[in-house]
């Protein structure tokens, strides 16, 4: 019987999209005959569980990264840098003691810094080689991007989640030179195509606002929203990303859902006429697998990744994009109807699975 290698799969626990698009990969493992273990915190486990509820799981620490309304993610970061930085120590302890019980053979990290050891093969995941931020100082933000870069480099290696060349989806973030080598997977979404009756859901979805991302933010949005709702002739369908939580609440014209799983999502994504969402990497790598086309996106204040991508779709007529403190609900729903149809993308995975070959490779030399 043929060896199964044992591999850690840790995704950051800012908000969920760095645990969805694991969501692929460890479906490759599988795939490939790996043993997939589970690491995070009570929110990235209970999404990746309801995908993989076979699988076992281990606890890692909670970054817990936050920032007020109005602050600059990279100077909030620099604030927090001695909490976060006595996080990664405490995360490398608890490794430590999880590879004496569970001796995996290899790791792949999504944003988790400290989840890598010297022996075992250690891969990170990671959109953003290179940092953007117009409103930071030039200094710093090269610190910052020397900083990242170094600490990416303890790993073995780096995947990519997106396309190499000009034609990717994640503009000058995805690109950039390390020390160690870079893998380009192409997009990687948890959905895959519904056959077509499993196309429905318990009730017809309008419009579909999904929810994501650190606190205090998350709730800002969710309270603005829904100041603006009762006011607009359609029916809105809410849901709050709280992993866990199952009690529901309808009002007049919006229903408000605490979480969907992977099925549920994908169908409310394809029945909906249009959907309304933060403008995170991982959030428009689905869409772009799906197809969305009426699509308005409102990028979290102070966080330049997501007010950069949300620029790109926004010049590609692939959406429309408002600051969260000039949100207008109404004038943005008008304006989407002027959009461009789009289909779907299919998404390969060629690059996924080669990576997870190469993997499988390298394990067996290591064997040898």
């Amino acid at each position: 019987m043929a060896e199964k290698f044992r591999v850690l799969v840790a995704p950051l626990d800012w908000g969920l999209g760095h645990a969805s698009r694991c969501v692929p990969i460890i479906r490759e493992l599988l795939n490939q005959g790996f043993e997939p273990i589970l690491g995070g915190t009570k929110e990235s486990l209970y999404l990746l569980g309801q995908d993989f509820p076979e699988l076992k799981q281990v606890k890692l620490p909670a970054y817990k990264i936050g920032y007020t309304e109005g602050e600059k993610l990279l100077i909030g970061l620099i604030i927090q840098a001695p909490r976060v930085l006595g996080v990664r120590y405490f995360e490398k302890w608890v490794l430590f003691q999880l590879q004496k019980k569970w001796k995996f053979d290899a790791i792949i990290s999504d944003n988790r810094y400290g989840v890598f050891l010297s022996k075992v093969p250690s891969f990170f995941v990671c959109h953003q080689l290179t940092l953007r931020s117009e409103e930071t100082p030039t200094w710093l933000l090269k610190a910052a991007n020397r900083k990242n870069r170094k600490m990416i480099q303890k790993f073995d290696e780096c995947w990519v989640p997106d396309y190499e060349g000009d034609n990717n989806l994640a503009g000058d973030l995805s690109k950039g030179n390390l020390n160690i080598p870079i893998r380009y997977l192409g997009a990687l979404s948890r959905f895959q195509p519904l056959k077509p009756c499993e196309n429905q859901t318990k009730e017809k979805i309008d419009i579909l606002i999904v929810l994501s991302g650190p606190e205090p933010q998350r709730s800002i949005l969710e309270a603005s929203l829904i100041e603006q709702i009762p006011n607009i002739d359609r029916h809105f369908t809410l849901i709050q990303g709280k992993p866990g939580e199952v009690e529901e609440h309808s009002e007049a014209n919006y229903r408000i859902v605490p979480f969907m799983n992977s099925r549920e999502l994908q169908h409310a994504f394809q029945e909906a006429s249009c959907v309304i969402s933060r403008s995170g990497y991982s959030s428009l790598m689905d869409y772009e697998a799906l197809g969305i086309s009426r699509l308005i996106l409102l990028p979290t204040p102070g966080q330049p990744e997501q007010e950069y991508l949300g620029e790109i779709w926004k010049e590609k007529q692939k959406a429309i994009v408002q600051p969260q403190k000039e949100l207008d609900l109404k004038q943005a729903l008008e304006a989407v109807e002027d959009l461009k149809k789009t289909s779907a993308t299919f998404i390969s995975g060629e690059g996924l699975s080669k990576g997870v070959a190469a993997l499988k490779k390298r394990l067996h030399s290591l064997k040898k």
